[in-house]
């Protein structure tokens, strides 16, 4: 059977027509636009739909008819490639095999006045044509703040939600008290995949987040609206449902250098987005080996360590410890706290700080696996060291990802910088690591460090 052939040129005539009945019907309506959230009580993803009051009128027409028949038999064909491809495997590629998809229940609430018509049918062309589409994303954050009105962090924008913005009912949780906007152009337009790319690119913006700055922070909520005119464009995902009544509160937190994101951090985030590569993240443990495996277990402590279980956290940041600085040999306690306080006091870490914390939190972390009792005291010399160890397994974990330490360089500086930092300066170390293994520390420093 040979298929119909349906160019764009008559796509865009009939989409032209359509609009101009859209606008028509529109205009003897006196009925207004209404929006309505559907909540999946599992995924706790809200789905944004557009109530326009004409769409029935406007399907009941003949050109709403022509239009769709046209549209159905024009992504027919382009996506028979694709789905010949599909039938024979698995193996699709997101970039090149992103199957087309239109729906003039999207389109024709995008019409709204006679001025958008061209803009509004050029994007659809677009779309058509197997264009990418841009996706604008908002995070919500809760118990992180900034002291500046707004701020830039590489691509992201940083800003206060303002009074009266934050009302509960906005948010169905305590408001944020920060917001973070950005958006990505490069997104694939595969309708299968497009829910597991949108979560990608969130979690990897709080991933970097969390490596530029130790803030304990927590997720309210994001949402994405695409600037399609075809697609079902609004997702909404809730994160902090569970256990609400806990965590409800109505007024935000005070910005202190403590709690907030500050210009210093604009630096350490672009280096994160261009020089570090990420993908380690994404891995399971058991497909990696060696070093990369560390880094990965190291990378899944340090995100477990923002749990709100103070001693679950003081674990977890051990076992990262743990991966990073245990290559060998006995008395581990003494050996991880002299690898990390070593490594850590020349990127500017006071060397005796690191080496007594680490050494103190790994006692306590022996008494409570061992079901021995954690005094009161002890409990509270661990709130007191908790966020400064946190920075040091950050610090420690961007060393191991940083580009200075590729191959096998990571395990070679904290051999050397163990055996030899007693009686080397600083200075000496540096040189000698640049030198036999062009490992240069202090770029270490400058691009991860707060100093």
């Amino acid at each position: 059977m040979t298929s119909i052939h349906v160019s764009l040129d008559i796509i865009e005539e009939s989409l032209r027509d359509l609009a101009k009945e859209v606008i028509s019907i529109r205009n003897t309506s006196s009925d207004e636009f209404s929006t309505s959230y559907i909540l999946d009580p599992e995924t706790l993803t809200y789905s944004y739909l557009p109530q326009d009051p004409v769409l029935e009128e406007v399907k009941k027409t003949t050109i709403y008819e022509k239009t769709e028949k046209l549209l159905k038999t024009y992504i027919s064909s382009k996506n028979e490639k694709f789905l010949n491809k599909f039938q024979k495997g698995p193996a699709i590629d997101v970039s090149e095999d992103s199957p087309l998809y239109a729906s003039l229940d999207s389109f024709i609430p995008s019409i709204r006045e006679e001025s958008e018509i061209e803009s509004t049918i050029k994007i659809a062309l677009e779309e058509l044509s197997g264009g990418e589409t841009t996706w604008r994303f908002e995070l919500g954050l809760l118990d992180a703040a900034i002291l500046e009105e707004d701020l830039k962090l590489g691509n992201l924008t940083l800003t206060k939600p303002l009074e009266g913005e934050t009302e509960k009912s906005d948010y169905d949780f305590a408001p944020p008290d920060l917001v973070v906007h950005w958006h990505v152009d490069e997104i694939p337009r595969n309708v299968f995949l497009r829910k597991h790319l949108l979560d990608d690119e969130v979690t990897s913006v709080i991933t970097k987040l969390r490596l530029t700055r130790s803030l304990n922070f927590r997720i309210g909520y994001w949402k994405s609206k695409s600037e399609s005119v075809f697609l079902d464009s609004h997702r909404r995902v809730q994160e902090e449902s569970k256990n609400w009544s806990k965590y409800q509160r109505y007024t935000r937190i005070k910005a202190t250098k403590e709690n907030s994101f500050s210009k210093s951090d604009s630096r350490k985030y672009q280096f994160l987005d261009r020089d570090i590569d990420l993908r380690i993240t994404g891995c399971s443990p058991e497909s990696l080996e060696g070093q990369e495996r560390r880094v990965k277990i190291a990378f899944d402590m340090y995100m477990r360590s923002f749990e709100k279980d103070l001693i679950m956290s003081v674990l977890f940041m051990i076992i990262g410890f743990e991966a990073l600085y245990n290559i060998g040999g006995q008395e581990l306690r003494l050996r991880l706290s002299l690898n990390a306080s070593a490594l850590l006091n020349c990127l500017g870490f006071s060397k005796e700080d690191v080496c007594k914390s680490l050494y103190f939190l790994y006692k306590m972390r022996n008494k409570f696996v061992h079901g021995k009792l954690v005094k009161q005291q002890d409990m509270d010399k661990i709130r007191e060291l908790y966020s400064k160890v946190q920075n040091y397994l950050r610090v420690s974990l961007l060393s191991s990802l940083h580009p200075q330490f590729s191959g096998n360089k990571w395990n070679t500086t904290i051999e050397k910088v163990q055996k030899e930092f007693l009686s080397e300066s600083i200075e000496k170390l540096f040189d000698d690591l640049k030198k036999e293994n062009d490992i240069d520390l202090s770029q270490v420093r400058k691009t991860i460090c707060d100093m």
